[in-house]
């Protein structure tokens, strides 16, 4: 299937064109969060379980996942497993 079908799709089923933009800044991060194993994917994934019931797709700032290191890359590893189909 198409990209551009597989949007539809799901725009329909959702009845939304909301887009979440997932860019998480560490620095900016609220202070119990940066004391997590996993700061990044656990920030995001609070929005993600959080906005999917009305979002249509999730759009991941990769350069703040790389201002990190591997453990960004990680992150954005276990990130991606973690958005809806």
């Amino acid at each position: 299937m198409h990209f551009t079908n597989k949007l539809n799709k799901i725009i329909d089923s959702q009845n939304s064109l909301l887009c979440v933009g997932l860019d998480p800044d560490f620095n900016k991060l609220p202070d119990v969060l940066k004391k997590e194993e996993d700061p990044l994917f656990k920030f995001c994934k609070e929005i993600i379980d959080n906005t999917a019931p009305y979002s249509s797709a999730f759009k991941i700032n990769f350069a703040f996942f790389e201002a990190e290191g591997s453990k960004g890359w990680h992150a954005l590893e276990r990130l991606v497993q973690a958005i809806p189909s």
